[in-house]
């Protein structure tokens, strides 16, 4: 079921742990070589319409591609949980992540036959060991969608520039995207449904909703090397649909980031980082990780 996304109310602006924290401090912090993302046709496998290359899956992603895309949905099921992707373009590989650690997972691909009724057209199980834990969470995705050319990572080279170590630079950009990026309150009326975020639109346009800042923030700190999650879940008491980022400090751990309007400027949005390794309290429910 595809949920709406709502609007949160925060209050200030802080940053608790990044204040003082990490193991990376210094005078010449270089990045690590930006994760990109391989599609390999002759590792794919399918049944001529539909390719899956799993080639990759210690590196934390498959790669998907179908001839004609109508009407074609992916599914990776892992944790008991269902990762839906709508095919959008046909004959064009898109990158699905692997976020649920080492484990089985469960890849298919399905038909839509009538409204929202899909027949499963084929199906296959792999046991997935990564690398290591952050390889999903360090390069782009369907979800996550940057390259090397991208405005938001051209964006995110300048600030690592002016940046004296990983903490610097994680504050510059969630204070460059608080400063740019103004709440859309019309999108935000609409009640979107799920959708495939667009970083460089972000940036561009000026604009957005949670999901809309939680990614762009991810492409900007992946893109310089930081583990960063982007996060969708509910925040009760009234269980509005919301997106919010975890970040990994060397030393320090997975730290979340929240991420909503602010309540003197309906405009702008407050952040506050949480206690490390922390969730950010008992109203934030975690429902998928990309």
């Amino acid at each position: 079921m595809i949920k709406k996304i709502g609007i949160i109310v925060l209050v200030t602006l802080t940053f608790l742990t990044l204040n003082s924290c990490s193991s990376s401090q210094g005078e010449n912090w270089n990045p690590s070589e930006m994760a990109v993302n391989i599609y390999n046709e002759e590792e794919a496998i399918g049944d001529g319409n539909i390719s899956l290359d799993v080639s990759s899956i210690n590196e934390g992603y498959v790669g998907v591609k179908v001839k004609n895309a109508e009407g074609i949905l992916f599914q990776l099921i892992c944790n008991d949980e269902k990762y839906n992707y709508k095919i959008d373009e046909s004959d064009i590989p898109i990158f699905i992540p692997l976020q649920c650690e080492n484990g089985l997972y469960r890849f298919r691909f399905l038909k839509n036959t009538v409204d929202d009724k899909y027949v499963q057209i084929f199906e296959t199980n792999k046991e997935v060991e990564l690398i290591d834990e952050f390889k999903p969470f360090i390069r782009p995705s369907v979800m996550v969608a940057y390259d090397e050319d991208s405005y938001c990572v051209e964006e995110a080279k300048k600030l690592q520039k002016k940046s004296s170590d990983e903490i610097d630079f994680i504050k510059k950009v969630y204070k460059f995207i608080q400063k740019k990026i103004d709440y859309d309150k019309d999108f935000a009326k609409s009640k979107p449904v799920m959708y495939y975020p667009d970083p460089d639109k972000t940036l561009k346009t000026g604009k957005g909703i949670c999901f809309d800042y939680a990614t762009l923030a991810a492409s900007m700190l992946r893109s310089q090397g930081i583990p960063t999650k982007v996060i969708t879940g509910y925040v009760s008491p009234n269980e509005l649909y919301h997106a919010w980022n975890m970040i990994y400090v060397e030393g320090e751990g997975w730290i979340t980031v929240k991420i909503e309007v602010s309540s003197e400027d309906w405009n702008r949005i407050d952040i506050t980082f949480a206690d490390t390794g922390s969730q950010m309290d008992a109203t934030y429910t975690d429902r998928l990780v990309y």
